[in-house]
């Protein structure tokens, strides 16, 4: 699928697979958008390839509460601080604290 005036599949799209023409935004437009402003709001498909896990997971991170959305519309977004606190939530239940052990 082509539309026309606008770059063909580029190598530094924001998620592999996803080429320009399926953003509907010339190639030139992304990278000013990618270099001005940092992008606030994740989509599913972002936050799927960040955390290297499938769009299934993330909507079941997101309907057992464990992410935050923000609807624009109807379109479903994820802060990056949302993620971020997952992450790190993660990173701390793996990670009990010492006193937490029990040692022979």
């Amino acid at each position: 699928m082509s539309v026309v005036g606008v770059a063909p599949c580029d190598v530094s799209a924001p998620i592999p697979g996803v080429a320009f023409e399926q953003l509907r935004l010339p190639e030139a437009d992304m990278r000013v958008a990618r270099t001005v402003a940092p992008r606030r709001l994740l989509t599913i498909l972002d936050v799927a390839y960040v955390l290297a896990v499938g769009r299934t997971t993330v909507y079941e991170l997101i309907g057992a509460g464990r992410l935050e959305t923000v609807h624009i519309g109807r379109c479903v977004r994820i802060p990056v601080e949302a993620v971020d606190q997952l992450v790190a939530g993660l990173r701390i239940s793996a990670n009990p604290s010492d006193t937490d052990r029990t040692r022979p």
